[in-house]
């Protein structure tokens, strides 16, 4: 999103500090076959933008538990760790299992990553954890690159990109990253916020590829087999050297920014409360995906809806956008993988 939000939102003074948080590392035992595991994964919630963003995020609540998938998880996005914004965390709890949180870096616009994860109750900025005999692993692509130093997101500091580096994952956490995948032999999937396939998503992403793709040769067979990833608000699917890469369109809308700005999606009362909602194309009903993952096979049922009018082509908004098309959906996809060594 290259519209700057810290001009519509009441900052801070900016802070730049670096977390010294140290992962917390859910022991995965050994193993060749995913067992049966299944989630439901959303994105860009964004609940200081979108108005009806908690009537969205029950329906999700609701298809997950229909679903009766073992566990959610939000790739980013979520909502600002503020007070009035808790019954945000109380309906994303009251899902009968797990949950599990991805940082995105508007969660970062008017907080430090601490912050967040006290918000949250997140074990820390990245980790792994393990369901169903399959590993999962949680990145923080939320790092500045400025004056040859990783420095955390933290209230808006992120904002400046003509002098500063956006998007990153810190070397600390590449090196954590090869560990983690040492230590397991399951099947693996990665979370994270921005697109580690995206030239524009997480800006090191080759570098993260390129460590998944060596663990795949280290251990003879497809270890790593899919990333999933938001802040994009699209739906796309791109493999790179037997690995899928799946961008998640966001619960609520396409953010489109000035140059599609409209002011005829909500009634001028809720524009004045929710003054960025004139910069998005909102979608009518939420958009989340039900993955379920069986021995060599990955399943994604995603969802179709339509545009709160006006329509895009009505406000001139062409069908590629930044690189990737406007569309009000998550596609069904389905990948399989060889059988693994035994």
């Amino acid at each position: 999103m290259a519209f700057n939000r810290r001009n519509f939102l009441k900052t801070s003074a900016l802070i730049i500090g670096l977390l010294t948080i140290v992962p917390s590392m859910q022991s995965c035992s050994s193993g060749r076959r995913p067992e049966h595991v299944s989630f439901a994964v959303c994105s860009d919630v964004n609940a200081d933008v979108i108005p009806d963003a908690a009537r969205r995020l029950k329906d999700f609540v609701k298809a997950a538990e229909k679903n009766n998938v073992d566990f959610i998880i939000s790739l980013g996005a979520f909502c600002p760790p503020k007070p009035e914004y808790k019954e945000f965390i109380n309906i994303w709890n009251s899902f009968d299992g797990d949950t599990y949180q991805v940082l995105g870096e508007h969660d970062l616009d008017e907080a430090s990553k601490n912050d967040f994860l006290r918000f949250t109750d997140m074990p820390s900025n990245y980790y792994a954890f393990k369901k169903g005999n399959v590993h999962f692993i949680v990145l923080d692509t939320n790092y500045l690159f400025f004056r040859n130093e990783y420095i955390d997101y933290d209230h808006g500091n992120f904002y400046d990109e003509v002098k500063k580096g956006v998007n990153y994952v810190s070397p600390k956490e590449l090196d954590w990253l090869k560990k983690e995948l040492k230590r397991s032999n399951l099947t693996t999937i990665i979370f994270s916020h921005q697109s580690l396939e995206n030239p524009k998503g997480c800006a090191n992403g080759a570098d993260v590829r390129k460590i998944l793709e060596e663990a795949n040769k280290e251990a003879g067979y497809k270890k790593v087999v899919a990333c999933f990833s938001g802040h994009d608000g699209t739906d796309v699917e791109k493999t790179i050297n037997g690995i899928h890469y799946i961008r998640i369109n966001s619960l609520s809308y396409r953010w489109v920014g000035e140059d599609y700005q409209s002011d005829k999606h909500y009634p001028a009362a809720i524009d004045h409360n929710f003054p960025l909602a004139k910069f998005t194309l909102p979608y009518k009903e939420p958009l989340y995906g039900i993955v379920k993952i069986t021995p060599g096979k990955l399943t994604l049922t995603g969802k179709q809806t339509s545009f709160i009018p006006p329509e895009p082509a009505n406000l001139g908004v062409p069908y590629n956008l930044n690189g990737s098309p406007v569309t009000p959906e998550i596609s069904n996809r389905q990948f399989t993988w060889g059988k693994q060594e035994k």
